[in-house]
């Protein structure tokens, strides 16, 4: 039983109550335009180029994986990701215990999309808990039904993503429809777990008012469970991820999101009864 993660970030603060270590794992079935963790998408460990780094040799073209790696003269070559038994990553989660106690924090998987490897979670999540260790599992949603329910049944907390409401649009923008989600979603408001929503704020994709209403509206219909709406404001700092693994990104040309506009859209799922709702990464020099 292994899994492969490209990334575990001790001393997290923002993916759940307290101080977290997030586990990042690899593979996700959505494309989101805004995404910023593209080394999560594929499945596999990838190669990454460090343009900074590299001369053009073209050692590389010659090689793949780790190869290209072994054999670059300049270091420039990475992988991203790698595989983990149960037993390994629990020790490495195991060992900031002390700061997941005195802060009520805990562990969150990530990604990627966590539930495209399910029989790990299944596997790790009751040991951790074991430990008395609070565990988050943070997903998009887009997962088979009974895949969905079994991990979401284990988790102490769900940090669930709802992004566009219109299936189109989410289709235009994701690559995927949304009908899967607001089923699972609504799967999980019967669920007795507490749940996170989170809302990317992509100016002029998901930060329209007419959005922001009918997800805090079907939030409040079908997710009774739901104790926290957290709008992210879009940032460009994944842009070199992109240019690393040869990848186009097409907002780069995006501003951040202003204060005011995040004030607007968090009046408006207050207005449906959801009263913790929270901002970040929005543009503060209004503040100045």
């Amino acid at each position: 039983m292994e899994a492969n993660v490209f990334n575990i970030q001790r001393m997290s603060t923002e993916d759940g109550p307290g101080i977290r270590t997030t586990v990042f794992m690899k593979g996700c079935p959505l494309r989101c335009a805004w995404c910023h963790n593209p080394e999560g998408l594929s499945p596999e460990p990838i190669t990454l180029r460090n343009s900074q780094k590299c001369i053009g040799c073209g050692t590389c073209s010659s090689y793949s994986g780790a190869a290209a790696v072994k054999y670059c003269p300049t270091g420039a070559m990475s992988i991203v990701g790698r595989h983990y038994q149960v037993d390994e990553l629990l020790q490495i989660l195991l060992a900031d215990r002390e700061f997941y106690r005195d802060s009520s924090g805990g562990v969150t998987f990530s990604g990627g999309e966590c539930l495209s490897q399910p029989r790990f979670l299944a596997a790790i999540i009751p040991e951790l808990q074991a430990e008395k260790i609070h565990v988050a599992v943070d997903t998009s949603g887009f997962s088979a039904h009974d895949v969905f329910a079994r991990i979401a049944s284990l988790a102490d907390l769900v940090l669930f993503d709802l992004k566009l409401f219109s299936a189109d649009e989410h289709r235009r923008y994701t690559g995927q429809s949304n009908a899967l989600i607001l089923e699972n979603a609504r799967i999980l408001g019967k669920m007795p777990i507490p749940v996170w929503i989170r809302i990317p704020i992509i100016p002029g994709i998901t930060d329209s008012t007419a959005n922001i209403d009918a997800i805090s509206s079907f939030v409040k219909e079908y997710m009774p469970n739901v104790v926290r709406v957290d709008l992210l404001g879009y940032n460009d700092l994944c842009q070199a991820d992109y240019e690393r693994l040869g990848m186009a990104y097409s907002l780069k040309a995006l501003s951040r999101v202003s204060k005011s506009t995040m004030e607007n859209l968090r009046l408006i799922v207050c207005e449906k009864g959801i009263n913790e709702v929270y901002m970040s990464n929005y543009d503060r020099g209004e503040e100045m």
